[in-house]
């Protein structure tokens, strides 16, 4: 992909939250991004090591004197081992308030640095600069974090706001096919969270562009943003409507965690959506015609091999440890609908719902084994 990516005017916004409000700001390349952060006094860093590997020529010389912390963003990474190792660096490198901690990285450098900023000292400054698609259309802004416990995946978790997010696409280069599709899941996610309308302009922009990573990527995260800002905004907290996104999460997260994250995150959540549009097809509350479409989108654009053998009831017991589940017989799960909206419908895990889940598996698959 040579054309540049041009982001949407204007070329920063802000999120207005409890905590503090943030700046989330475009730039087109890294070293305007470099530039930001070497305005940035008492700083350290922690950064993915893929990153630091592929742009060390542009970010070595704001890091040169400073503290940093690199990592390899691994799920082992996002877990209460991984967290101490970071809380122990801040405490050996003396960092203290007036220090200001800056994250470059994906969603699981996101989640490490929003948790340990907000325990470390009861909340220390940081800035987050994503480098991953799916990192910069959607985890970026709405405070929230995810840390596993054991074999479950963010079981564990703080709100805690940055104080700025600096994204430049130049950053999506570098990324696998299968990265540049696990962040187009989440695209997929907010643009039928905004409505019917918006996914079909998505689905035009896919069938237009020659490849995957385009000019309309820019545009494709903007729009992202502009979706969740008005849900983040108007909850925060996640006591109603936020739950919204969690759309194609619940078994996202199971499909994760049973094929020992094979899958990526964003297409088990692409995977999440496909099988509760079915699931919803079934039960009467949305139309065949809608169901196939966005399926359609999905197997054109987004093809994946899951190559491991997953069982119903072994995803069944995987969306019994979520987090949204209501019992260990419900989830909280959310549905695209009739209406053309997202809607929370309180599901039970019983038989039915094993054997459409089995018959899923069996004849609709979106990502078949082969």
């Amino acid at each position: 992909m040579n054309e540049k990516m041009i982001f949407p005017t204007p070329s920063s916004f802000k999120i207005k939250s409890a905590q503090r409000e943030y700046p989330v700001e475009f730039s087109p390349t890294v070293e305007d991004i470099a530039q930001k952060v070497s305005q940035i006094k008492n700083r350290l860093f922690i950064i993915d090591q893929n990153v630091r590997k592929l742009y060390g020529q542009t970010l070595e010389p704001i890091m040169n004197g400073f503290p940093v912390l690199e990592i390899e963003a691994t799920e082992d990474a996002k877990t209460f081992g991984g967290i101490e190792k970071v809380l122990n660096w801040l405490s050996e490198n003396k960092c203290t308030k007036a220090n200001h901690l800056v994250a470059i990285g994906g969603g699981i450098i996101q989640d490490i640095t929003t948790f340990s900023t907000c325990i470390f000292f009861r909340g220390i400054p940081w800035t987050l600069v994503p480098t991953t698609l799916l990192s910069m259309s959607d985890s970026s802004i709405g405070a929230k974090c995810g840390i596993n416990l054991k074999t479950f995946k963010n079981q564990l978790g703080v709100f805690n706001s940055p104080y700025a997010i600096l994204i430049t696409p130049e950053f999506l280069k570098t990324l696998s096919i299968d990265d540049i599709k696990s962040g187009y899941g989440e695209i997929l996610k907010l643009h039928l969270t905004g409505g019917f309308e918006k996914f079909v302009e998505l689905e035009k922009d896919l069938e237009q562009q020659e490849e995957l990573l385009s000019p309309a990527t820019a545009k494709h995260i903007y729009d992202s943003l502009m979706v969740k800002k008005k849900v983040i905004e108007e909850d925060e907290y996640e006591s109603d409507l936020r739950r919204i996104l969690n759309y194609g999460h619940t078994f996202g997260h199971a499909l994760e965690a049973e094929t020992n994250h094979f899958v990526p995150h964003g297409l088990g959540v692409m995977w999440g959506i496909d099988f509760v549009n079915f699931f919803a097809f079934e039960k009467g509350w949305l139309e065949k015609s809608k169901y196939r479409r966005i399926k359609k989108v999905i197997l054109n654009h987004f093809g994946f091999k899951n190559t491991k053998v997953v069982s119903a009831e072994g995803l069944l017991t995987a969306a019994r440890r979520d987090k949204k589940a209501a019992s260990a017989s419900e989830v909280n799960m959310v549905y695209f609908t009739e209406n053309n909206c997202l809607e929370i419908k309180k599901t039970a895990l019983d038989e039915e719902f094993k054997s459409l889940l089995e018959r899923y598996l069996l004849n609709e698959d979106v990502f078949y084994r082969s």
